[in-house]
């Protein structure tokens, strides 16, 4: 029974998963409002914040996933979709989404 509580304990899917929706939720909806007036890049916000919360579920194991940010900025940029700055915006717009949600859920101790 310890075991079985330990593991549910570490993984917890549920609240997990939620919280990644509702950290895309709050990305997409930050980036829409910005985009409004600023183009940011939404690509870059939904993949740095599924990395996000990925670094806040598994820790440093997760580091590898945060290599695929740099690539997709990279395939944006070569393709003249966006700027260095609308980059910067959908990463920045992805972290502070992503940490709230995070914190709200009490999965940030």
């Amino acid at each position: 029974m310890g075991i079985a509580r330990s593991i549910s304990k570490i993984l917890n899917p549920f609240s997990l998963s939620v919280t990644a929706l509702v950290a895309l939720l709050l990305t997409s909806l930050a980036v829409s409002l910005v985009n409004r007036i600023f183009r940011a890049s939404y690509h870059l916000a939904a993949v740095t914040t599924l990395a996000t919360v990925s670094i806040f579920a598994w820790g440093n194991t997760a580091l590898p996933i945060v290599a695929v940010i740099p690539l997709i900025g990279w395939a944006r940029y070569t393709l003249g979709e966006h700027s260095p700055a609308q980059m910067a915006a959908g990463c920045g717009f992805a972290i502070i989404a992503c940490s709230a949600s995070v914190y709200g859920f009490g999965l940030l101790s």
